[in-house]
């Protein structure tokens, strides 16, 4: 995948939309590509993202999926399944606590962009508009999830 993609896939996520292109390419240099193979666990819900976690080669990270799928399981009942453009793993980039769900890469495999909380922080902190977006975002869902419930 070459650099413009990735800017632009980056560019198409909804809680990059009002940063400014240059934070876009401070993310895109921060965060690696990974591959998964079909069925393989990505995050495992209820899974610490504290103590060394956060400072594993893997880190505490937030995806977003680039090709491929991925499987949302709580509780072990399937909830969705995640294709390419959407991101999972924001709540605990955020605030710390356990995961929330398993996820896992879907039939066919999955490549998404993987940033860590520690590259994610100074973000934020230069581009506030970017924490809004982020609020409205997780708060849409949690009224999504209420409306179920």
């Amino acid at each position: 995948m070459t650099d413009d993609v990735l800017l632009q896939r980056l560019t198409e996520v909804d809680l990059f939309a009002e940063l400014p292109h240059k934070a876009i390419k401070h993310i895109a240099a921060e965060g690696k590509i990974s591959q998964f193979q079909p069925g393989e666990s990505v995050t495992e819900e209820g899974s610490s993202v504290s103590g060394w976690a956060p400072f594993s080669p893997e880190g505490v990270c937030f995806y977003v999926i680039l090709e491929g799928s991925a499987d949302v399981l709580v509780h072990g009942v399937h909830r969705v399944t995640l294709e390419a453009g959407q991101y999972f793993g924001e709540t605990s980039l955020i605030d710390g606590k356990p995961r929330s769900a398993t996820v896992t890469a879907g039939p066919d495999g999955m490549k998404a962009f993987a940033l860590t909380a520690w590259a994610f922080a100074p973000v934020l902190k230069e581009n506030p508009t970017a924490a809004m977006t982020m609020l409205k975002v997780l708060a849409g869902r949690l009224r999504a999830a209420e409306a179920r419930a």
